[in-house]
């Protein structure tokens, strides 16, 4: 239901990962778009309302880069198999998502 909720409330992307816990929602049909993180099993969320997108064919990858205040993102995108480590759920695309000097990995799939 979670899945679904954020394909309707307009998230294009989303990705979650574990220890600690946390989900990214990726809002990237508008200019400049937007990315919501929430970490630390809800503890902590960010909006990053400026993205910037940068797409590489070899490897395919995408990067989204952004900042806050002292808060700097980077979340990479990368196409292949992906399991989630508590779950086994098999996701499209393995998160790497870099918020300052906290790394979290992760999987993730396009809802749109």
């Amino acid at each position: 239901a979670v899945w679904e909720d954020a394909k309707l409330n307009g998230v294009d992307f989303r990705a979650t990962g574990n220890e600690p816990g946390w989900y990214l929602e990726i809002y990237d049909k508008g200019a400049p778009g937007r990315i919501d993180l929430v970490t630390d099993y809800g503890r902590d969320f960010y909006t990053f309302p400026d993205v910037r997108r940068e797409t590489r064919q070899t490897p395919p990858q995408t990067r989204y880069l952004a900042q806050i205040g002292a808060h700097r993102l980077e979340v990479t995108l990368e196409p292949g198999g992906c399991r989630d480590s508590m779950s086994g759920e098999a996701f499209e695309t393995r998160v790497s998502v870099r918020l300052g000097t906290r790394t979290y990995a992760g999987c993730g799939r396009a809802l749109h």
